[in-house]
């Protein structure tokens, strides 16, 4: 049984195939993810210290809800 994956790269010209030891990709996949989630928490810390000073600049809850982009649905709100 073959124990290589295909991981695929690319360039600016074409796409590579390359076989890889599956053992490889799993530390890629394993590295990427723990990236991924690092820079999650990074920038959900930024968005707080940046709400905190809105906030204390006297930004409403839209203000803050305007910024960030995320207005709750109308059936959340009391408008209806």
């Amino acid at each position: 049984m073959n124990n290589c994956a295909r991981a695929y790269t690319r360039t600016p010209d074409k796409t590579m195939k390359t076989k890889l030891p599956r053992e490889i990709i799993s530390l890629v996949n394993r590295k990427s993810h723990v990236l991924g989630t690092a820079y999650a928490e990074q920038t959900k810390q930024q968005f707080l210290v940046e709400l905190e000073s809105m906030k204390a600049n006297g930004a409403t809850l839209a203000d803050l809800e305007k910024y960030i982009g995320t207005r709750p649905p109308p059936i959340f709100t009391n408008s209806i």
